[in-house]
């Protein structure tokens, strides 16, 4: 809207399908497409098993970031969106550290681009460190979106909880999306506490199936 030109890395949707998403919020990206301020990339089919590539092919980072390069100075891109980062970084090898790897990528898009990038990555749900939170360490900032319990049922939250060089407020806030307006933050959440699903384990001689009645019937499952 403001004249900017982004380019957007689409590897787990096709490019239909985040236009498609968008409409249905009230944004129409195809027009910033049409205008070439938004260049979509489509990545989903290198990674598709349906095409047999995706698990067993080594993805080689340096010359990734060269050709997504090309792009952005080809339209004067000022914005990256890599949506998700996770398996750009992903190796078949079991035993490279993917730490090192997301190191590689970041360092890779400062020294070609100079662009403001936005990487998204799944995290893992119990805080420890691991999986592909490793992407953390070498990013300037890190935005935490998340599920936790509210008064009245789940609400959405938004943390950061990372950002080199600025004084940040450590503070959980409430978010909805909203038509035509995007992610909107409501008032601050006091101790948001994640929400977290406790299966019953059965033990030694009991079945692992309760039969379901359609009468009063009550979930097997405790919800904390």
């Amino acid at each position: 809207m403001d004249g900017e030109k982004a380019v957007y890395v689409a590897v787990d949707e096709s490019p239909a399908d985040i236009l498609e998403e968008a409409a249905s919020m009230g944004c129409d990206l195809n027009q910033y497409a049409k205008k070439k301020q938004l260049l979509i990339l489509d990545a989903s089919p290198f990674f598709s098993t349906r095409m047999g590539l995706g698990k067993n092919k080594e993805i080689g980072i340096s010359k990734t970031v060269e050709d997504l390069a090309s792009y952005v100075k080809r339209v004067g891109a000022s914005r990256v969106v890599i949506d998700p980062v996770g398996p750009l970084i992903a190796s078949p090898d079991s035993t490279d550290d993917l730490r090192d790897r997301s190191r590689i990528l970041i360092h890779a898009l400062q020294e070609n681009m100079e662009t403001t990038n936005l990487l998204t990555s799944y995290a893992l749900n119990d805080g420890r460190m691991g999986g592909h939170q490793a992407v953390e360490f070498p990013v300037s900032g890190v935005v935490v979106l998340k599920y936790a319990q509210g008064e009245k049922g789940l609400i959405r939250t938004l943390l950061l909880s990372k950002m080199r060089g600025t004084d940040i407020d450590l503070t959980e806030y409430q978010f909805d999306i909203v038509r035509e307006k995007g992610i909107v933050l409501s008032p601050i959440v006091h101790k948001p506490t994640a929400a977290t699903v406790t299966v019953e384990i059965p033990g030694d001689g009991e079945s692992l199936f309760k039969e379901w009645q359609t009468v009063g019937a009550v979930s097997s499952y405790n919800l904390a």
